[in-house]
């Protein structure tokens, strides 16, 4: 595998002093679980309860714990990493990563939604579960690096950022939205399935990866034992 310093000149800067906030206090940023609170029967005015997981607030607060501990003027070569060993001894369950996820959809701090991708990847890969799906409806911008260095089989429900399937090692993604630039970059392994477009400027997967990659978009394969069979068509 191609050391991840060895493709710094192909990665962009991304700037991130922006607030760590990842949920601001708006009405229409609430959690998911604010959204869905118990309804009580028409006719005698009542308090809603709003019923937290506990467990999903541990990851939110551990997310936030690792923003205000990560650099905003380094690149992600160097906050990738360092997240890696951050999360390192997270252990949570496929429903409750999927759970949090759901919280994208109130975030609006670019900062947050840079480094999330990464986090949410280190999540998966030390749950015991097999099988997750992650939420990325209703976020400010697609999000980079979900699936890094992924070993999972995972579903992504709408639009991944750059750097999709990043070094991926082993397992299964299907993303059922558009990709941007860098999908499945030096993967060693594993199959990716996009049902959306695929970014074709600076398209480089097959470049690095190995002789056991799969790429499908829509159907048709894009790269089938590690080579190039098809560009991608865009919609």
């Amino acid at each position: 595998m191609i050391a991840e310093t060895s493709i710094q000149q192909r990665r962009p800067f991304l700037p991130s002093n922006m607030s760590v906030a990842l949920f601001p206090a708006r009405t229409n940023s609430c959690s998911l679980l604010d959204k869905f609170a118990e309804q009580k029967p028409v006719g005698k005015a009542s308090k809603q309860k709003i019923r937290a997981n506990p467990r999903v607030e541990e990851i939110e607060k551990a997310f936030k714990n690792l923003l205000r501990n990560l650099d905003p003027d380094e690149s992600f070569l160097l906050n990738g990493p360092e997240t890696v060993k951050f999360a390192k001894g997270l252990k949570f369950t496929p429903e409750e990563i999927e759970e949090f996820s759901l919280k994208l959809s109130g975030c609006t701090s670019e900062w947050a939604l840079q480094n999330i991708g990464v986090f949410l990847s280190v999540l998966i890969n030390n749950s015991n579960g097999r099988k997750f799906t992650i939420h990325t409806h209703g976020a400010l911008k697609p999000i980079p690096y979900l699936c890094y260095r992924n070993r999972k089989e995972v579903i992504v429900q709408g639009d991944a950022g750059l750097g999709a399937c990043t070094f991926m090692a082993r397992g299964k993604v299907t993303i059922n939205g558009d990709v941007g630039l860098w999908l499945g970059d030096t993967m060693d392994s594993g199959k990716i399935y996009v049902n959306g477009n695929i970014n074709p400027t600076g398209f480089e997967v097959g470049r690095d990866d190995g002789d056991k990659v799969e790429i499908w978009q829509n159907g048709n394969p894009i790269i089938q034992g590690g080579k190039v069979v098809s560009v991608p068509e865009n919609k």
